[in-house]
């Protein structure tokens, strides 16, 4: 997976703000670290400028903690002003093809870290679609990869990037589209991709956990994991 190109400028404190407000808990630090794809002095500096503003805080007692074992939460009083914060620069992102939705391989957490300028905001849901594995006529592991598949009552969990690059560099018969995902504040349209191919096979299990390991490190719902896991493979 490659990107190219410039985009808008990313602004570090809101990235960890999404981050933190997005979880179902108090995440710790080490845990904003690998999700946020930052390093550790950058997350710190952001962090800071997050509490002195008053829009996360940590729990008693955890200053005692070292600072990667620490947790944070979003400042609940001000939730109102956090969402409103974060759901004014998601159409400028948007608007500058910045996000980007994954929700197959792309998902794989050590791909993710070692992508410099690949940044996680958020969960997102997309609504209408089941997820389906396609024949990218590559030949990829010995199975197919991960599609879209129009499905009235069907739901895809992935996860919404801030993409630094220009463009992503497709391969293997993929194309360019733009969806509606849900996020944490609301709807969104983000950059994705589908397989041109109409034909189907099943993914090896190999692939299949790398679309697991990241879910989990992502923190999708564990009924969303469980469907994954339960799909069929070639091996």
């Amino acid at each position: 997976m490659k990107w190219e190109g410039i985009r808008l400028a990313l602004d570090k404190s809101w990235l960890v703000l999404c981050i933190i407000r997005e979880a179902d808990n108090a995440l710790t630090f080490q845990t904003i670290l690998n999700r946020s794809n930052l390093q550790a002095k950058e997350l710190e500096e952001a962090m800071g400028v997050l509490s002195l503003g008053g829009k996360i805080r940590t729990f008693a007692g955890d200053e005692v903690k070292p600072l990667l074992e620490r947790r944070f939460f979003s400042v609940h009083e001000n939730r109102s002003e956090i969402d409103d914060l974060i759901a004014g620069q998601l159409p400028l992102l948007a608007g500058e093809a910045c996000l980007y939705f994954a929700y197959g391989s792309d998902l794989d957490p050590q791909l993710y870290r070692s992508s410099p300028g690949v940044h996680f905001l958020m969960k997102g849901r997309l609504k209408g679609y089941h997820l389906t594995f396609a024949d990218n006529l590559t030949g990829c592991a010995g199975g197919g990869m991960a599609n879209l598949c129009r499905s009235s009552d069907g739901e895809i969990w992935g996860a919404v990037y801030y993409l630094e690059s220009m463009k992503r560099i497709f391969s293997g018969g993929e194309l360019k589209i733009r969806i509606p995902v849900e996020g944490v504040v609301g709807a969104m349209c983000v950059e994705s991709s589908v397989f041109k191919t109409h034909s189907t096979l099943f993914p090896s299990r190999h692939y299949l956990e790398k679309m697991i390991a990241g879910g989990q490190f992502f923190g999708f719902p564990q009924k969303y994991l469980r469907q994954v896991s339960a799909m069929p493979t070639i091996d």
